[in-house]
């Protein structure tokens, strides 16, 4: 198990270097100190390591995810979304190699893999869209968001993040911590409603029941 892993690790690295097509297997091998025959008694082929790499990528961000979820559920909605947010570009800017071969499997997918891959990526994006769904529509109904359409605030919202990741790939993670921050007053100041507007949300009190639009 430790030498699968092992292998996996170097994989990750080599693959968000170079792609797919351009790392091979006996590369591979020769990074983590095995033959190449010694792979095979880890993983079918290359395309079999690729998935269990990008399988074990998808289950650490998912992870991560509802472990915020979880923690943030007592929380208002503005904090409850910019920690959120604000957990998702941490957990990737500790995971560089992560970013950089998710960008590879979008940008470049692997031709014989590409239909598989960017169902994966869908399914997850469609799994993060409904929870943050969800969410907005609970501030909307307690008249902290705004009226419309919360499954659309939900696309911007984890479009902003995709973006913001995208950034960090071509110049570098900088001071995060402060531009998230400026980042998310831009997107709240859109979709909080006129109420909130007023009000400091630290002072503002529980309307003990839900807004109609």
């Amino acid at each position: 198990m430790m030498t699968a892993n092992r292998i996996k690790l170097v994989a990750l690295a080599l693959f968000s270097q170079k792609g797919y097509e351009g790392t091979a297997l006996s590369e591979i091998a020769e990074k983590v100190g095995i033959k190449k025959p010694s792979i095979y008694a880890h993983y079918k082929n290359k395309e079999a390591l690729f998935l269990s790499v990008v399988a074990d990528m998808t289950a650490s961000y998912a992870a991560r995810w509802d472990e915020v979820i979880k923690q943030t559920q007592m929380l208002g909605i503005e904090k409850r979304l910019y920690t959120l947010m604000e957990e998702t570009i941490r957990h990737f800017a500790r995971e560089p190699l992560h970013v950089a071969l998710w960008i590879r499997i979008w940008m470049f997918p692997p031709a014989g893999l590409k239909d598989e891959l960017l169902q994966r990526m869908k399914d997850l994006h469609k799994r993060l869209e409904q929870d943050v769904t969800d969410m907005i529509q609970a501030g909307i109904a307690k008249g902290d968001v705004r009226c419309g359409q919360a499954n659309h605030m939900a696309f911007a919202y984890l479009s902003l993040i995709d973006g913001y990741l995208m950034r960090v790939i071509c110049y570098g993670p900088g001071n995060y911590t402060a531009q998230t921050i400026d980042i998310w007053k831009c997107f709240w100041e859109g979709i909080r409603s006129q109420e909130h507007r007023k009000e400091n949300l630290s002072e503002r009190k529980p309307s003990g029941g839900t807004k109609k639009c």
